[in-house]
C-alpha cells in the first residue's frame, strides 16, 4: 500500500486548493524544498491527520503548555477561514484499487468570543470522516480500517516520521531577558503555594464554624447523634421482644403441606432421614440453581432420545423423534393428506349412492364445489328427483312395497356381483334362489327375466320411477361414475408413489 496523492483546501496555510502532490505511488522519493511557512510540515500534517484522525504534535504541544481541555479559544488552529468549508484528502493505492480518506469541516454559526470547540484537544472532532474504496463509500469504517491495518498506523506514525520546527528551539533562540521572564514563574511557586494553603484553611474554617447554623460539621454531628439514639431504641425493643413474647414459627413453604415444615414435628429414624435428604436436595438446588433448572428444562427432550427402531409400523407415541425424522414430509402435509382423504371418502360415497340408485342421498354441495356436474345438470336432476318423490307420494301401500322390494333387490344383486367378482360366491349359482346354472351369462339372463317379471307386477308409477332413474343414470351419472373412478385411480397411484418413498427409508 503506497500513497498516491494528497489534497487540501482552507487547511492551515493552504487557503486555496492544494493538489499538486499526485500520482506518486511509484515514486521512490519526494523532496520538499522551501523557506519556513510555505507548508512543508503541513503536508505531513495532512498525511498524519488522514491516517490517524489527529496530529499528535499538536496534542503534545498542548500538554506541554498545560492547556486545559475545557479552556476556550478564539479560533480553530487547523482552519484558515472558519466561515468556509475545509477538507484534507489522502489517496492510497492498494493492489490496483484506490482508497480515499477524507476529513471535512463544515462551517457553523460563529459564537462571539472563545468556545471549547476551538480547543486543540477538540479541534479534530470538528471534522467528519468519509472513506471511498474503489469508487464506493464505505459504511462500516472501523471494520474497513482494521482489515487494511490502517488503525495500527496511529501507534507508530510519530516513530516513523520525525518533524523538527522552530517551536522546539524557540526558548533557546530567545534573548536572556525573554528567558528570565519565561522562567520567572519558578520563583513565584512558594508565594502561590501560600495563597493556595490560605484558601484551603479559610474553607475549613467555614465548614467547622460551629457558631453558624450552616456549619457542615455541626450538621453531621447532630445527624450522628440522632442515628445513635435510634440504634439504642432498636436494641431496647429487641430485648423486650425476646423477654416478653414468644417467637412464632414461620413456615418456609406457606402454599405446600410439607411434613417437616410445621411448628410441632415429631421425628423417628425414617422421617428424620427422609427430611435430612429433602433438606440436602433443597440446599443443592440453591447452590446449583441454574444447573438444576437446565436439567428440569431438558427432561422432556431427554424423553425423546430412544434407540433407532426401524419398524415401518412405528407410532408417534412410542418413538416421536424417529417418527418425525422419518415421516417429516408426511407430517408437513398432514392437513393436505387429511383433506384428500376426506375428499376420497366423499367420492366413494357418491359412487355407492349412484350404484344403489339412492340419488336423494347424494352430496350435491360437494358435487357442485368440485364441479363434478354442471349447475344446469344438477338443476335438471333435482327436478327429476322431485318428480320421483311426487310419484312415491301417490303410490298405494302395495306399490310402495313393490318399489322398496325392487330397490332392495337391486342392492342385493349389486352386492352379489361384487362378491362374485371377488371370488366369494361361485359365478354359476343364483344368489337369490340358490339354483345352479351352466355359466355366468345364463345366470345374468335369468336375473334379468326375474326382474322384468317383478316389474310387470308393478303399476305405471313404479315403472315411471325406474325409467326416470335409468334416464338420469344414462344421461348424467354414467359419465360422473367414470370420472370419479378415474380420480380415485389417480389418487391410488399417488398413494403408491408415497408408499414407495416411505419404503426407501427402511
Amino acid at each position: 500500500m503506497r500513497i498516491q496523492g494528497i489534497e487540501a483546501e482552507n487547511f492551515k496555510l493552504f487557503t486555496t486548493n492544494f493538489n499538486i502532490i499526485k500520482d506518486i505511488e511509484n515514486t521512490e522519493m519526494v523532496l520538499f524544498n522551501g523557506p519556513n511557512g510555505y507548508g512543508k510540515t503541513s503536508v505531513f500534517d495532512i498525511i498524519e491527520f488522514c491516517l490517524t484522525g489527529e496530529i499528535k504534535r499538536i496534542i503534545d504541544y498542548s500538554e506541554n503548555l498545560a492547556i486545559a481541555k475545557n479552556d476556550k479559544f478564539e479560533n480553530k488552529i487547523l482552519v484558515s477561514d472558519e466561515k468556509k468549508s475545509a477538507f484534507v484528502k489522502l489517496w492510497l493505492e492498494d493492489n490496483g484499487k484506490i482508497i480515499e480518506l477524507c476529513y471535512t469541516y463544515n462551517p457553523v454559526e460563529r459564537k462571539k468570543g472563545g468556545c471549547k470547540e476551538n480547543n486543540p484537544y477538540n479541534i479534530f472532532g470538528c471534522f467528519t470522516r468519509t472513506i471511498i474504496y474503489d469508487g464506493e463509500e464505505v459504511q462500516d469504517q472501523e471494520t474497513f480500517l482494521n482489515n487494511h491495518k490502517i488503525t495500527d498506523i496511529k501507534e507508530v506514525f510519530d516513530k516513523c516520521c520525525f518533524l523538527s520546527q522552530d517551536e522546539h528551539l524557540k526558548f533557546l533562540k530567545t534573548t536572556k531577558k525573554s528567558k528570565a521572564e519565561a522562567l520567572s514563574f519558578l520563583f513565584e511557586i512558594p508565594e502561590e503555594w501560600k495563597r493556595k494553603k490560605s484558601r484551603v484553611h479559610e474553607q475549613l474554617e467555614v465548614l467547622s464554624n460551629k457558631k453558624k447554623k450552616t456549619s457542615y460539621i455541626t450538621k453531621l454531628e447532630k445527624e450522628k447523634e440522632n442515628i445513635d439514639n435510634s440504634i439504642e431504641k432498636l436494641k431496647g425493643a429487641m430485648q423486650n421482644l425476646e423477654q416478653k413474647s414468644e417467637v412464632v414459627y414461620q413456615r418456609l413453604f406457606s402454599d405446600k403441606d410439607i411434613f417437616w415444615d410445621r411448628e410441632d414435628v415429631k421425628f423417628d429414624d425414617i422421617t428424620y432421614s427422609n427430611t435430612q435428604k429433602e433438606l440436602d436436595d433443597h440446599i443443592y438446588f440453591v447452590e446449583h440453581n441454574s444447573e438444576c433448572l437446565n436439567y428440569v428444562f431438558n427432561i422432556e427432550y431427554k424423553k425423546l432420545m430412544k434407540d433407532f427402531n426401524g419398524d415401518k409400523n412405528i407410532t408417534y407415541i412410542q418413538n416421536p423423534l424417529e417418527y418425525a425424522y422419518r415421516f417429516i414430509d408426511l407430517i408437513k402435509r398432514a392437513d393436505e393428506l387429511e383433506e384428500k382423504y376426506e375428499k376420497e371418502q366423499k367420492l366413494r360415497l357418491i359412487l355407492k349412492n349412484i350404484k344403489e340408485k339412492r340419488y336423494d342421498d347424494l352430496n350435491w354441495l360437494f358435487i357442485q364445489e368440485e364441479n363434478l356436474l354442471a349447475d344446469n345438470d344438477v338443476k335438471i336432476i333435482k327436478e327429476q328427483l322431485n318428480v320421483i318423490n311426487n310419484l312415491k307420494k301417490i303410490q298405494g301401500i302395495l306399490q310402495s312395497a313393490m318399489t322398496a322390494l325392487g330397490q332392495s333387490r337391486d342392492e342385493f344383486i349389486n352386492s352379489a356381483k361384487v362378491a362374485i367378482d371377488a371370488g366369494g360366491i361361485i359365478d354359476n349359482k343364483c344368489p337369490l334362489c340358490g339354483a345352479f346354472y351352466s355359466d355366468r351369462s345364463e345366470l345374468d339372463e335369468k336375473i334379468k327375466k326375474e326382474t322384468e317379471l317383478l316389474s310387470n307386477l308393478s303399476d305405471d308409477s313404479v315403472k315411471k320411477i325406474n325409467d326416470i332413474k335409468n334416464q338420469i343414470y344414462n344421461r348424467f351419472f354414467i359419465n360422473l361414475e367414470a370420472g370419479i373412478k378415474q380420480m380415485l385411480q389417480m389418487s391410488y397411484i399417488i398413494i403408491c408413489k408415497m408408499q414407495n418413498k416411505i419404503e426407501l427409508i427402511f
